[in-house]
């Protein structure tokens, strides 16, 4: 079997669902058949993307003056995003428990570090004041403390997940994240492959 001339195979459009080639006029020789296309021939097939997965892909945040970063894709193009998921810093104030030695809860959840506590002016020391203990703030040592209810600063790193933003075929954009940290971004990517399309005898 083989081609006499012409059958020239071109694609003409393609989209997330389906897929147009043009066959050009010409002639082939098939399993003993000769095979003859007068005019060009339009065949329409499915788009049937072969998909992976791509769990936990690490980048680290390099900011730009605004505080964006474009993350481009170590696999690409890009079929869907799962998650992006970041570190973040907050400053917020909490109530002290109304005991010494409380432990105040951090209102986030993966808390990574505390950075700062303050009150006023003075400064907390960690790991004489205070401590992190399961998301919390705990005065169980026995260093100095804020007096029970009353408020004070803390200033904290913890993972959360982000919506990204300006998604193309090979890259995205986020923000918000401490400057160094690792994002880790999960996501399917389109896998290269051959596809052909054959004649038969009796088409």
């Amino acid at each position: 079997s083989y081609v006499v001339n012409g059958m020239n195979v071109t694609c003409l459009s393609s989209s997330e669902t389906e897929q147009m080639f043009s066959i050009s006029e010409g002639k082939a020789h098939v399993n003993g058949y000769e095979i003859g296309l007068n005019t060009s021939l339009r065949s329409l097939f499915d788009n049937e993307i072969d998909l992976q997965q791509i769990e936990s892909d690490p980048y680290i945040f390099e900011p730009d003056a605004m505080g964006n970063m474009t993350i481009n894709l170590n696999y690409a193009p890009l079929g869907s995003i799962d998650s992006v998921d970041i570190t973040t810093e907050k400053t917020i104030s909490i109530i002290h428990g109304s005991y010494s030695g409380a432990l105040d809860p951090i209102p986030s959840t993966s808390v990574l570090e505390i950075m700062k506590v303050k009150q006023g002016n003075t400064i907390y020391v960690k790991g004489t004041d205070y401590k992190l203990t399961a998301g919390q703030v705990d005065w169980s040592l026995s260093g100095a403390e804020p007096a029970p209810g009353s408020s004070y600063e803390i200033t904290y790193r913890h993972r959360t997940q982000v919506t990204p933003t300006n998604i193309t075929d090979t890259s995205i954009d986020i923000s918000g994240a401490v400057e160094g940290s690792m994002v880790l971004v999960s996501y399917t990517w389109k896998m290269p492959r051959y596809d052909l399309i054959t004649i038969d005898s009796i088409s």
